[in-house]
Protein backbone atom coordinates (compact mmCIF):
# COMPACT_ATOMS: atom_id res chain seq x y z
CA UNK A 1 0.00 0.00 0.00
CA UNK A 2 1.29 3.47 -0.85
CA UNK A 3 1.29 6.16 1.78
CA UNK A 4 0.22 9.71 0.86
CA UNK A 5 3.85 10.84 1.05
CA UNK A 6 5.13 8.20 -1.40
CA UNK A 7 5.29 9.46 -4.96
CA UNK A 8 3.13 7.45 -7.32
CA UNK A 9 4.62 7.04 -10.73
CA UNK A 10 2.33 6.20 -13.62
CA UNK A 11 3.63 3.40 -15.81
CA UNK A 12 5.15 4.57 -19.06
CA UNK A 13 3.36 3.62 -22.27
CA UNK A 14 5.34 1.41 -24.66
CA UNK A 15 6.78 2.92 -27.82
CA UNK A 16 4.93 2.55 -31.09
CA UNK A 17 6.89 0.79 -33.82
CA UNK A 18 6.69 2.63 -37.13
CA UNK A 19 7.53 0.27 -39.94
CA UNK A 20 8.85 2.37 -42.79
CA UNK A 21 8.55 0.21 -45.86
CA UNK A 22 9.17 2.48 -48.83
CA UNK A 23 8.25 -0.24 -51.32
CA UNK A 24 5.03 -1.27 -49.51
CA UNK A 25 6.15 -4.90 -49.58
CA UNK A 26 3.20 -7.33 -49.28
CA UNK A 27 5.34 -9.88 -47.41
CA UNK A 28 6.26 -7.35 -44.72
CA UNK A 29 2.68 -6.12 -44.53
CA UNK A 30 1.30 -9.65 -44.13
CA UNK A 31 3.95 -10.60 -41.53
CA UNK A 32 3.15 -7.52 -39.45
CA UNK A 33 -0.56 -8.32 -39.46
CA UNK A 34 0.15 -11.98 -38.63
CA UNK A 35 2.24 -10.85 -35.65
CA UNK A 36 -0.70 -8.90 -34.23
CA UNK A 37 -2.47 -10.58 -31.33
CA UNK A 38 -4.53 -8.30 -29.07
CA UNK A 39 -4.72 -10.83 -26.27
CA UNK A 40 -0.90 -10.94 -26.17
CA UNK A 41 -0.59 -7.16 -26.26
CA UNK A 42 0.32 -6.71 -29.93
CA UNK A 43 -1.58 -4.73 -32.57
CA UNK A 44 -0.90 -3.71 -36.15
CA UNK A 45 -2.71 -0.95 -37.99
CA UNK A 46 -2.76 0.72 -41.37
CA UNK A 47 -3.36 4.46 -40.96
CA UNK A 48 -6.39 6.03 -42.62
CA UNK A 49 -5.36 6.81 -46.24
CA UNK A 50 -4.65 10.41 -47.24
CA UNK A 51 -4.37 11.70 -43.67
CA UNK A 52 -1.31 13.00 -41.89
CA UNK A 53 -2.98 14.10 -38.67
CA UNK A 54 -1.72 12.61 -35.41
CA UNK A 55 -5.36 12.58 -34.25
CA UNK A 56 -6.25 10.19 -37.09
CA UNK A 57 -3.25 8.01 -36.23
CA UNK A 58 -4.49 7.84 -32.62
CA UNK A 59 -7.99 6.85 -33.80
CA UNK A 60 -6.49 4.16 -36.04
CA UNK A 61 -4.62 2.74 -33.05
CA UNK A 62 -7.78 2.78 -30.94
CA UNK A 63 -9.65 0.89 -33.65
CA UNK A 64 -6.80 -1.64 -33.83
CA UNK A 65 -7.24 -2.10 -30.07
CA UNK A 66 -10.85 -3.06 -30.85
CA UNK A 67 -12.30 0.11 -29.31
CA UNK A 68 -15.29 0.38 -31.64
CA UNK A 69 -16.74 3.47 -29.97
CA UNK A 70 -13.99 5.38 -31.76
CA UNK A 71 -15.38 4.30 -35.14
CA UNK A 72 -18.38 6.63 -34.90
CA UNK A 73 -18.35 9.70 -37.18
CA UNK A 74 -18.23 12.10 -34.23
CA UNK A 75 -14.90 10.53 -33.15
CA UNK A 76 -13.41 11.87 -36.39
CA UNK A 77 -13.74 15.38 -34.93
CA UNK A 78 -11.57 14.50 -31.93
CA UNK A 79 -8.49 16.69 -31.64
CA UNK A 80 -4.97 15.37 -31.13
CA UNK A 81 -4.60 15.69 -27.35
CA UNK A 82 -7.86 13.91 -26.36
CA UNK A 83 -7.25 11.22 -28.97
CA UNK A 84 -3.77 10.46 -27.62
CA UNK A 85 -5.02 10.55 -24.04
CA UNK A 86 -7.49 7.84 -25.03
CA UNK A 87 -4.68 5.83 -26.68
CA UNK A 88 -2.56 6.20 -23.54
CA UNK A 89 -5.42 5.13 -21.27
CA UNK A 90 -6.33 2.09 -23.34
CA UNK A 91 -2.67 1.16 -23.86
CA UNK A 92 -2.04 1.10 -20.12
CA UNK A 93 -5.33 -0.55 -19.17
CA UNK A 94 -5.13 -3.34 -21.75
CA UNK A 95 -1.44 -4.16 -21.33
CA UNK A 96 -0.54 -3.28 -24.91
CA UNK A 97 3.17 -3.93 -25.42
CA UNK A 98 3.61 -3.43 -29.13
CA UNK A 99 1.85 -1.38 -31.78
CA UNK A 100 3.06 -1.60 -35.36
CA UNK A 101 1.93 1.21 -37.64
CA UNK A 102 2.28 0.38 -41.32
CA UNK A 103 2.42 3.13 -43.92
CA UNK A 104 3.00 5.63 -41.14
CA UNK A 105 2.48 9.31 -42.01
CA UNK A 106 6.20 10.09 -41.91
CA UNK A 107 5.69 13.78 -42.67
CA UNK A 108 4.16 14.14 -39.19
CA UNK A 109 6.72 12.13 -37.28
CA UNK A 110 9.62 14.52 -36.72
CA UNK A 111 7.47 16.71 -34.45
CA UNK A 112 5.16 13.97 -33.19
CA UNK A 113 6.58 13.68 -29.68
CA UNK A 114 6.17 17.38 -28.97
CA UNK A 115 2.48 17.25 -29.98
CA UNK A 116 1.59 14.32 -27.74
CA UNK A 117 0.42 14.63 -24.13
CA UNK A 118 2.71 13.47 -21.31
CA UNK A 119 2.72 9.69 -20.98
CA UNK A 120 1.49 9.03 -24.53
CA UNK A 121 3.15 6.23 -26.50
CA UNK A 122 6.02 7.75 -28.45
CA UNK A 123 6.91 6.94 -32.08
CA UNK A 124 10.08 4.89 -32.49
CA UNK A 125 11.25 3.92 -35.96
CA UNK A 126 11.38 0.22 -36.62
Amino acid sequence: MTSPTDPVTAPAAPPITLLQDAHDDRIIHRAAHQRAHRERGRITTDPTPHTSSLAYLALDLLRAMDRHSFSRPDAERMSTTPAWRAVTSWTLSTGLEEAIVLRAPTNSLPNASSALPPGAPTPASG
